[in-house]
């Protein structure tokens, strides 16, 4: 990942490692912070929201069940 404050893409020899050109990527996972070639949140926002909906979406199937509170309890 590269990282620039231009407003407009700088031209950037690529860098190769065993004559083969490294992958540029938009945003990089690291120690569970996504960070993106821009330095905003959007995509880490996007992937903790999307991770927060599918834990509720099982929430509301196991209650739906007919699980009991102390039971949910457990999933979370």
């Amino acid at each position: 990942m590269r990282i620039s404050f231009r407003k407009t893409e700088p031209s950037f020899n690529p860098v190769v490692i065993n004559d083969k050109p490294i992958e540029l990527v938009k945003s990089v996972k690291i120690l569970g912070l996504n960070i993106s070639n821009d330095f905003k949140w959007k995509t880490h926002i996007c992937e903790i929201v999307q991770n927060v909906s599918s834990r509720l979406y099982a929430l509301k199937q196991l209650k739906r069940a007919g699980l009991e509170v102390h039971e949910l309890r457990l999933f979370t």
